[in-house]
């Protein structure tokens, strides 16, 4: 048996299309194989600001959307 691999997800940032990013990342965290990767969610608030997301089973675009802006 192999180890998990570690990906680092980015989402958000200060662009226009914040929104859409987060749309996109919620996608791909809910698509990747989880018994091959371990998923570390890393969100960029519209200030720049990054967060380290400690559960990111919790993921929601819209939970985000609405509770870090």
């Amino acid at each position: 048996m192999s180890k998990q691999q570690h990906l680092a997800l980015l989402c958000g940032g200060r662009s226009i299309e914040h929104e859409v990013s987060l749309i996109s990342a919620n996608f791909i965290y809910r698509s990747v194989d989880k018994t091959l990767y371990h998923v570390e969610l890393l969100y960029i608030d519209k200030q720049g600001r990054w967060f380290w997301m400690f559960d990111p089973e919790a993921f929601s675009e819209k939970q985000l959307v609405k509770g870090l802006m």
